[in-house]
């Protein structure tokens, strides 16, 4: 059989050297504890990070929150774009050729949109005071028309007959016994519903101090536990059930560490919420019992097979190999460069790689596949 090796050589500035996990030694503090305890050892853990200015989000959007894969442009035929990941609407947002992110978010007219609403916490009329106003677990790149239907609204679930709704975002009155009393919410798609959830459990663990106002605030309550009200406990921990942590998520809390420090615990993991509000309140946590998570080791140079899950890719040390002859295979860096690109590759042939988070993609491939280099 035929056995090709094709060593990529690719400058540094090009790829993203992200970590799969969490640093070693970064959450000792969780192990061995329970609910309230556990919730402010996970705020002791991530608190710290570095305060970013809210106007330069969209310059660190680009790495966080841009799709892997290259879509092209409908006004040019063969050009390949960027592509905003925005969870608000399915409008398709490019970042064109030598245009900088800040650009095409104006372009596009793109907003910055809290999850938490920002007014939710005003003193004195300022919402600037605390590193919330721009912390990138607490805001997203947003569809415009979708931001202001959200507004300051609450998460929930919407009744029939919604507001707003343009097939991603909802906003209307909400369903029984969701909503907390209050007269609208928002409620995002359902394969984004567990990305909201996340965001609302880091907001509650990191800023719990706040001293939250706003009459539309039904979610929060003044107390460092468990902060969350009884309604929005049960319906974020049901969203966080049905739409688990995803690779997009994944991908995202490297990048995020990279541009402000510090990572989301719900993310690295998923039960973490269940032990702090959920169904595993009475047990306690240990890190060595989270499934699929381990530390980063420096200087390991070993590959997460864990998420390589097709049989047309196969492992070897520091890169893969093609099990089933695959066409137009691409591989792209973890802010949606394409770092190689072979027309057909052939069974057996094995590319070698640099550490960093990847996603494979080709012809006869039945979903993208993540790569994890270190």
């Amino acid at each position: 059989m035929k056995r090709s090796i094709i060593i990529l050589s690719v400058a540094a500035c090009v790829l993203t050297q992200a970590r799969a996990d969490f640093r070693e030694g970064y959450y000792d503090a969780l192990d061995g504890l329970t609910r309230e305890y556990l919730k402010a050892a996970a705020k002791e853990s991530v608190t710290s990070h570095t305060r970013l200015l809210y106007d330069d989000l969209p310059t660190y959007w680009e790495n966080s929150d841009v799709y892997p894969d290259l879509v092209e442009n409908p006004s040019k035929a063969g050009e390949m774009c960027k592509r905003w990941w925005e969870m608000y609407s399915a409008n398709v947002y490019l970042i064109l050729p030598g245009q900088t992110a800040r650009t095409s978010y104006s372009a596009n007219g793109m907003q910055r949109e809290h999850v938490v609403p920002k007014s939710w916490w005003k003193e004195n009329n300022d919402v600037k005071y605390t590193p919330a106003y721009s912390d990138m677990w607490n805001l997203f790149p947003s569809d415009g028309k979708a931001n202001n239907a959200k507004s300051n609204y609450p998460v929930g679930e919407t009744a029939d007959n919604p507001k707003f709704n343009n097939g991603v975002t909802k906003v209307g009155v909400p369903k029984a016994d969701c909503g907390g009393g209050v007269g609208m919410v928002f409620e995002p798609a359902d394969e984004y519903k567990g990305d909201f959830a996340r965001a609302y459990f880091y907001v509650a663990t990191v800023y719990d101090h706040l001293q939250w106002t706003d009459s539309r605030n039904t979610v929060f309550e003044r107390t460092s536990w468990p902060t969350f009200r009884p309604w929005a406990i049960d319906m974020l921990l049901d969203w966080s059930r049905r739409d688990p942590v995803s690779d997009k998520e994944r991908m995202r809390n490297d990048a995020v560490e990279k541009s402000q420090g510090n990572r989301n615990p719900y993310v690295d993991f998923p039960e973490l919420a269940e032990y702090v509000w959920g169904a595993r309140m009475e047990q306690t946590f240990y890190i060595a019992d989270q499934k699929g998570l381990t530390p980063t080791v420096p200087g390991s140079a070993d590959v997460d097979y864990e998420e390589m899950t097709d049989a047309v890719i196969g492992y070897v040390d520091g890169g893969f190999s093609v099990l089933s002859s695959v066409g137009d295979l691409r591989v792209y860096d973890i802010s949606g460069r394409v770092v190689m690109h072979v027309a057909a590759a052939s069974t057996g042939d094995i590319f070698m790689l640099p550490r960093g988070i990847y996603i494979i993609m080709a012809e006869g491939l039945r979903a993208p596949q993540k790569l994890i280099v270190r």
